[in-house]
């Protein structure tokens, strides 16, 4: 209020304060909110009382949101004692002006398109032949959705399905009408095409819809006919949208309406989301059948054994496994894009043609492994490592879903346990498969299902930095990371092949991202035989510490930043998921000049039972009697989960607490005694 503005500065006054009038103000503001789906939040509201007094109100009735404030300066004189409460009052105001009304996501900000209708009809012939015909009528609401709506790409097998376009049109709000022809439709080679010409190619079939633009309504129906499906039929639909508004949508199976709905719910865009079938309303229909499939498969998981000896040299499975890395290339359809029997290769050939498919290649590093004497099986892995155990429930159970185990595996059996070989490089350990963790199915007769031990080659990474502070305040670094695993295969080929000046990049890029003003005093040191494997290098970085007096500041760098540090801080409507994660230790161990014996402040010690993450300070002396503080934080290999919309508050003051800059400063001080932590 303008007659107070300048006239409370002081913290106490001797004599009253007098103001020139007396005043009151009312404002109301009212703002429709028709399309919120959610009414807003309200901070509590406020009512001082006396000489000075205030009122804040919040409602929200029929879609309209109301807030009403009322101000008043009843007297003309406030006494010393008054004063000091016309103070309290005037903060409390601006603390309560400070919180806002938090409104509800616009559901359609952000959305492309709004589809209009859509429609799934099958007819199901045999659980690897169908007909499905997909109706799909929208509208495009931003040029993002006209861009993504305007070029069409349907890829298929000739040998396996046949799409024909049966309407294609665009009408604009001009009333033209525009039709897509022949002229509009190309089909062309897939990828892979010409790297493997022995296998018959896969097609993409690219559709260019006329005049789309803002505001267009496309209207698009094709016919998917599949007469030779590797795979038994399996659909899933989703009868809610996430960003995209969608009027209406149905599934019917053989002429039988499964389901549909309309107006369906709409989920806010959001980070962290889990996966759908875990919280989404989901329909699933599944005609696989595991046992069924493993007879169909099971004769092209048989192949016989090839002496490596001309081929290879030896006998042993590292050396057979490198060879197959440096010799081979991988290039072909992925394991269900066309029918088995037209790409089962015999080994003998692809040894002679030197390419293959990573089904091919499998099948011909189990054959050399066979015909050297070892027990060698082809099993078939799925990528989900870490992944909710709910989801694989639901894939080799509830909906069998064949599909995601698509990536072929040699396992060879030995004494001290069982290796898990693929299409890894020849600078993998053997040990470390690339696959621990994730499951996999034996198709042969009495096989089911495994997990690879997670342990086998998971991905480990401990970075240790040492700030050695001189008494000028620069700090000589040295930085060691070492990391196990199937990374490590990765890791050696890149640094192995890597051109000098790209060597020159990166070193540069580290040192970056430790201090701007680092300055390596040595060379990157890698070593590209040993287990774990470890990169190091040694630096100088001029001013790091701060001084004021006998006090010593440093911040040490950012750790790798926290689980849901992208959480945003408006209400969560969705449940949120945290990704699975690596086992991980980064350490950084300042030590200080002589003198700095006395410590003013160190980073809090956390512990959270999830995200699973330890930090942890300790305070020792080097051999030279000089103080070293040590900040730990551990993170073990976690899998994913899934958690309530509700722990998005608890989660993002984790992230808070554990990325904040207090959490990384160090305080010591000159000239006496240290009294530990």
């Amino acid at each position: 209020m303008r007659l107070l503005e300048g006239r409370t500065a002081l913290a106490k006054r001797v004599f009253p304060l007098k103001v020139l009038s007396t005043a009151k103000v009312s404002e109301t503001l009212k703002l429709d909110l028709w399309q919120m789906p959610t009414p807003p939040v309200f901070p509590e509201e406020t009512a001082i009382d006396g000489k000075f007094t205030f009122k804040r109100t919040f409602a929200f009735t029929n879609n309209t949101l109301t807030v009403r404030r009322d101000l008043a300066l009843n007297a003309l004189e406030f006494t010393p004692g008054e004063y000091a409460g016309l103070r309290d009052d005037l903060a409390a105001l601006e603390a309560a002006l400070r919180k806002p009304v938090i409104l509800p996501r616009d559901p359609l900000q952000g959305a492309s398109v709004h589809y209009l209708d859509e429609k799934y009809d099958i007819s199901l012939f045999s659980p690897t032949s169908w007909v499905m015909t997909n109706t799909v009528v929208k509208e495009i609401l931003s040029y993002k959705g006209k861009k993504s709506s305007a070029e069409i790409v349907l890829p298929y097998h000739p040998s396996v399905a046949q799409i024909d376009i049966l309407q294609a049109t665009v009408s604009n709000k001009n009333g033209r009408v525009s039709v897509a022809g022949p002229r509009e439709m190309n089909v062309l080679d897939c990828e892979w095409a010409s790297a493997a010409p022995r296998y018959a190619p896969g097609k993409k079939l690219i559709l260019n819809l006329p005049a789309v633009e803002i505001g267009s309504v496309l209207y698009l129906t094709t016919a998917t006919t599949v007469t030779n499906s590797p795979l038994p039929f399996r659909g899933n639909w989703y009868f809610d949208m996430i960003g995209q508004p969608a009027d209406a949508l149905s599934v019917t199976l053989d002429g039988k309406v499964l389901r549909q709905a309309r107006d369906l719910k709409m989920h806010a865009v959001e980070p962290n989301l889990p996966a759908g079938p875990l919280w989404r309303d989901t329909l699933t229909v599944s005609k696989g059948d595991f046992a069924a499939f493993a007879a169909a498969i099971r004769p092209y998981l048989e192949v016989a054994p090839i002496d490596p000896l001309p081929v290879v040299g030896t006998n042993g499975v590292r050396t057979i496994r490198d060879w197959m890395a440096r010799n081979i290339r991988i290039a072909g359809p992925g394991l269900y894009e066309m029918p088995l029997a037209e790409q089962a290769t015999d080994p003998a050939r692809v040894l002679k043609e030197r390419y293959a498919s990573r089904f091919d290649y499998i099948r011909t590093l189990c054959a050399l492994l066979r015909g050297a004497g070892h027990k060698a099986e082809i099993v078939l892995a799925a990528d989900d490592a870490g992944m909710d155990p709910r989801l694989r429930e639901r894939n080799q159970k509830t909906y069998p879903n064949i599909g995601v185990y698509a990536y072929p595996l040699c396992r060879v059996e030995r004494a001290d346990g069982a290796l898990f070989l693929g299409t890894e490089n020849e600078y993998t350990p053997l040990e470390a498969s690339a696959w621990a963790g994730a499951t996999y199915w034996m198709p042969t007769a009495g096989g089911g299902f495994g997990q690879i031990d997670p342990e086998n080659g998971q991905k480990s990474v401990t970075d240790t930095l040492t700030l050695d502070i001189r008494p000028n305040g620069a700090a000589d670094v040295d930085y060691e990371q070492r990391t196990t695993g199937s990374e490590v295969g990765a890791l050696r080929k890149e640094y192995a092949e890597i051109l000098p000046e790209e060597r020159d990049r990166l070193y540069q890029s580290l040192l970056g991202q430790i201090a701007q003003a680092a300055e390596a005093t040595g060379p990157l040191v890698t070593d590209l035989a040993g287990y774990p494997f470890r990169l190091s290098f040694k630096a100088y970085i001029p001013n790091y510490a701060v001084f004021s007096g006998d006090l010593l500041t440093l911040s040490v760098p950012p750790f790798a930043r926290a689980p849901f540090s992208s959480l945003e801080s408006t209400p969560r409507e969705n449940p949120l998921a945290s990704p699975a994660t690596d086992a991980a230790e980064e350490d950084v161990v300042v030590v200080f000049p002589a003198g700095y014996d006395t410590i003013e402040h160190l980073p809090d010690d956390l512990r959270y039972d999830y995200p699973r993450l330890t930090t942890r300070t300790t305070v020792d002396r080097t051999p030279d009697g000089r103080l070293r503080v040590t900040l730990r934080r551990q993170t073990p290999r976690q899998d994913a989960r899934m958690f309530p919309a509700d722990y998005a508050p608890l989660f993002r003051e984790r992230a808070r607490q554990i990325d904040s800059r207090a959490n990384r400063q160090i305080t010591v001080r000159k000239g006496q005694k240290p009294k530990g932590k």
